[in-house]
């Protein structure tokens, strides 16, 4: 299983009903701010019952029963709510807890796994085709240097302007530990630009042999 996978979520369809749920609130909020407050109330004392279940093959199955366990607590509110929207919304917060904290075990894993080996630096995350596919986006690996924690994250993703490729890298400054991201400055939050694949790669391979030369580690190529 490559990094980003996650087999054992629930099914894609139920991901995406609850996603609209939560759509579905957000425009509400627009619409009618007093009661999406009255909705949102009922969504986090469900997310709260849904704690008890600690996966998210848990999480799917507890779904079968969303009615019964939303509608008492509607009822407590009184007036009429939008009981789907309220349950899907509370699942989704509940499956993203899940699959965070699933995420960052993984993560500390493999920095685990890459100090025993004795690496200088360690893949982070990796998600999206990889960058030599047909279709190279949206791709994103975030690469980490043990000693202190700075990062090169490269990312392909969809360019709003021109619906083709964009292609940048950035430098973060992550938790060395568990890889999470800690104070950046502005100018290291900008992600340089690319006008294409080479000068992508290029441009990767410059950052990290500066940050090699910084320290004399060896680098991870993309």
């Amino acid at each position: 299983m490559s990094p980003g996978e996650d087999y054992s979520s629930p099914p894609d369809k139920l991901v995406k009903l609850w996603r609209a749920a939560e759509e579905r609130l957000a425009l509400l909020a627009v619409g009618d701010p007093d009661l999406y407050l009255r909705h949102l109330d009922v969504v986090t004392q469900v997310a709260d019952r849904l704690r008890r279940h600690a996966t998210t093959e848990e999480l799917s199955a507890a779904y079968e029963r969303w009615r019964a366990i939303v509608s008492p607590l509607t009822e407590s509110v009184g007036g009429a709510l939008d009981e789907e929207s309220v349950a899907g919304t509370a699942w989704m917060v509940r499956w993203r807890e899940l699959t965070d904290a699933r995420h960052w075990e993984r993560v500390a894993a493999r920095i685990s796994a890459a100090r025993r080996r004795g690496d200088s630096w360690v893949t982070i995350s990796e998600t999206g085709p990889p960058p030599e596919s047909a279709l190279d986006y949206a791709y994103e690996r975030t690469m980490m240097r043990l000693a202190d924690g700075i990062a090169v994250r490269a990312a392909i993703e969809l360019d709003a302007d021109t619906y083709g490729p964009l292609y940048t890298a950035s430098i973060l400054r992550l938790d060395p530990l568990s890889g999470m991201e800690v104070s950046t400055s502005p100018s290291e939050l900008t992600p340089k630009r690319f006008a294409d694949r080479t000068k992508w790669q290029q441009g990767i391979a410059a950052l990290l042999a500066d940050l090699e030369s910084e320290a004399g580690t060896a680098t991870q190529p993309l």
